[in-house]
């Protein structure tokens, strides 16, 4: 402990940081609609407003919607419709660092006058300044790391207007029976601001009653930013379709389509610092900082597709069906000679519960359907300028003065085109026993050739990664969806539950990345490492699933000398000479007789098993209740995670269940308490979880009760969600892979926790 941390312990203070940085959040919802409708004329007109007061304090949000829809048939052929929305949202405040908080000294003040030694700060009336550093050590997570993240001394506004809408004509051709045309015309404006500012008190230390007198000292470090972006896209649809009976049981329809796409990207920013006087005004009176320090940027993105798309459907006594489509698209964002991709499908159905072998003679079976279908879509998951070299803009100093330059961003690729992701499935969809059961069943394989990934290039090259077609991928998998009545009553006078299960299991597997190397063997992407950041230890290999754990692989924890001195390589010589009791026992993957980074291999894949969702629904009189349940399963190479802060003796212990070894026999998952992870292992371990997802409850009062206050209907209800988690995954949420943070200053492995969260409301009808 240092000074300030040993008079917190001699005072009892223990200060829980994740309750000094967060608080009770709240929200605030109404809604109101209106809707109404003639012969000729239906409309539908709403509005929002949300308050709310996030978990985090700083985190406020506010947001209004105004949605109308309008459809006014003209005559027997013609009808229009009209949708409009409008969105204005509002955020503000800056939270805390949740990394501080996570990882922070316990044995810390708070405020200066928190410690009851301060007495010459207290009786100057310093007291309430919130301490820079609590732990007489690093920044509070009031204060925070940078200049842009400060709870206390950082100014943030957000402003968010969302402007979409859709019209429609569709005409029904008198002329020819079947036929009919519609066009269709969308299209939405986004606008965005936000301005950042923060203040000189953001560098006071709150020791020295000197800079807390005059902050404006440090106003040649105070800076800020303001941006404003604006994304504009539309789509225009042309559908001709047709559709006939004819011969009493065969059906036919057809459409043909052509789809047009654009959107276009444009934002303005400037960052500015140093100031001379005292600013009041915020980003307001960015123009008085210094003109040396001001900058400016400009972006724009534009992108187009285009489709050309037909289907035809047949089938014969609502029993055989049989589809066949075909779509041509082009995206602007490939490369010339390539933007253009041709994806076919088809499918048939065969209702056999229609089959009188099946009508007579098997009485519970209400319905049953076979389906067997072939695919294909493209993927165009590139960004828009992927196929050239673009450029970004830096600052250097040169003759002692900073300089604008600029760098090339990327590597081009002249031959990036579609991903073709090819799938077949084979499904029944079954209904028995009066509609009591009924479900369908899907199984499915497929592939994907010319993927569209960042892959890694050689270092000489200037860069770490380039966007590429690569390789084949093949994917196979289940999906299974039950409902079922499990007490048939009619919810009023009788108690009815109902159940929803689905059960989805997935896998995939690279057969191929770049060709064949030198040696006539196909090539692993283990550098890709650096692709998704130098901590996350993925890769992509051959033979495996997409993105999988590579790293060393943990046998245990050292207990005994003896244990150390008796791991040999073949030549009789220790394997990790230096290590000691507590320290990690590792497998020399590669049998060199040494344990280095070139023992790091495939470890497992980070997708799960399979996942179940359940949920079941209770009606009785005017009582409803739904709970659900979500349960994604793993297992020692299944639905992995890394989490290597949780395994290390840091400040930050108070939030996980840390027992470093101490002595033999202490077990082999932690190791001892000034272990150094030298080879940055990451701790691999099972994320599987079963978790109560969601549950309300409502009651709807009697409509003869509410009527004679002049209302149609009226309903409370309540509603949780993430109420409880069953799991042994070492970091925050299991679902989304949540991890410790790396230090109370680092922006490594930051993730936010799930919130749980409790909602009461009221739906009035008039």
């Amino acid at each position: 402990m240092n000074t300030v941390e040993q008079q917190a312990y001699d005072q009892g203070v223990w200060t829980n940081w994740m309750d000094e940085v967060t608080r009770k959040g709240t929200g605030q919802k109404y809604d109101l609609s209106v809707s109404g409708q003639n012969k000729y004329v239906n409309y539908y007109i709403s509005g929002d407003y949300t308050l709310q007061k996030g978990i985090m304090k700083g985190n406020d949000y506010e947001k209004y919607d105004i949605m109308s829809k309008l459809e006014s048939k003209i005559n027997d052929y013609v009808t229009v419709g009209l949708k409009g929305n409008f969105l204005s949202a509002k955020s503000w405040g800056q939270s805390p660092s949740l990394a501080h908080a996570m990882w922070y000294s316990p044995f810390s003040f708070v405020k200066v006058g928190d410690n009851a030694k301060n007495k010459e700060l207290i009786e100057g009336d310093y007291g309430d300044w919130y301490s820079s550093a609590p732990d007489g050590n690093v920044a509070s997570p009031f204060v925070g790391s940078g200049a842009n993240d400060s709870y206390l001394y950082t100014s943030r506004e957000g402003h968010n207007y969302n402007l979409n809408g859709v019209f429609f004509t569709e005409i029904t051709q008198p002329w020819i029976d079947g036929l009919s045309y519609r066009f269709t015309l969308s299209g939405q404006r986004n606008t965005s601001r936000s301005d950042v500012f923060n203040s000189p008190k953001l560098w006071v230390d709150t020791t020295s009653p000197s800079q807390m007198d005059n902050p404006s000292q440090y106003l040649t470090k105070v800076e800020g930013s303001s941006s404003m972006s604006q994304y504009g896209s539309w789509t225009l649809n042309h559908l001709l379709s047709y559709n006939v009976d004819f011969l009493r049981n065969h059906h036919f329809d057809a459409m043909v389509g052509y789809e047009r796409e654009a959107a276009n990207s444009e934002g303005l920013g400037t960052s500015y610092s140093k100031f001379s006087t005292p600013v009041t005004l915020k980003w307001y009176i960015q123009s008085y900082s210094n003109q040396d320090t001001k900058g400016i940027s400009r972006t724009r993105t534009r992108t187009q597709t285009v489709s050309y798309l037909a289907r035809a459907n047949y089938n014969y006594r609502q029993t055989y069906y049989l589809t066949f489509n075909f779509r041509r698209d082009g995206y602007s964002a490939f490369a010339d000679g390539h933007k253009w991709g041709n994806f076919y499908g088809a499918s048939a159905a065969w209702v056999l519960s229609n089959e009188n072998f099946l009508k007579d003679n098997v009485s519970w079976l209400d319905f049953l359907k076979l389906r067997v279908s072939y695919g294909q879509n493209g993927s165009r998951s590139v960004s828009a300028y992927a196929t050239n070299s673009t450029l970004s803009s830096w600052y250097t100093w040169l003759d002692d003065k900073s300089t604008l330059g600029f760098m090339p961003n990327n590597l081009p690729n002249r031959t990036l085109t579609w991903a073709t992701v090819t799938k077949f499935n084979v499904g029944l969809d079954f209904s028995v026993l009066k509609n009591r059961l009924d479900g369908s069943i899907d199984v499915y394989t497929g592939k994907t050739t010319d993927m569209l990934v960042s892959r890694s290039v050689p270092y000489p090259s200037g860069y770490n990664t380039a966007s590429d077609n690569v390789g084949k991928v093949t994917n196979k998998g289940v999906e299974i969806t039950l409902h079922s009545v499990n007490l048939d009553g009619n919810g009023s006078n009788s108690l009815r539950w109902e159940s929803d299960l689905t059960f989805d299991s997935n896998t995939n597997k690279i057969v191929s990345l770049f060709g064949k190397n030198y040696a006539g063997e196909e090539s692993d992407d283990v550098a890709n490492a650096t692709a998704y950041g130098f901590d996350s230890y993925y890769a992509l290999m051959v033979g495996h699933p997409i993105g999988v754990a590579y790293d060393l692989k943990k046998l245990g924890i050292f207990q005994r000398k003896e244990e150390i001195n008796n791991y040999k390589n073949a030549d009789g010589n220790p394997i990790q000479p230096d290590a000691q009791p507590g320290d990690i026992k590792f497998e020399d993957t590669n049998k060199d007789g040494k344990i280095d980074a070139n023992d790091r291999a495939y470890r497992g894949t980070l997708d799960p098993l399979f996942t179940v969702n359940f949920g079941n629904t209770f009606t009785w009189k005017n009582f409803s209740l739904y709970f659900s349940f979500r349960w994604m399963q793993g297992d020692d190479s299944h639905f992995l995670g890394y989490d290597p802060y949780a395994f290390s003796y840091h400040s930050g212990i108070q939030l996980k269940k840390y027992h470093a070894w101490m002595k033999e026999g202490d077990g082999n998952k932690y190791p001892r308490s000034n272990y150094s992870n030298s080879l940055n292992y990451q701790f691999w371990n099972n994320r599987s979880f079963l978790k109560l997802k969601d549950l309300s409850f409502s009651y709807n009062f009697d409509q003869k009760l509410v009527s004679k206050i002049g209302l149609q209907g009226l309903r409370l209800y309540f509603s949780g969600t993430d109420l409880f988690t069953i799991t042994n995954w070492s970091g925050l949420d299991p679902e989304d892979g949540g991890t410790l943070v790396a230090g109370s200053a680092s922006g490594r492995f930051v993730r936010n926790g799930t919130y749980r969260t409790f909602t009461f409301g009221a739906t009035i009808t008039f």
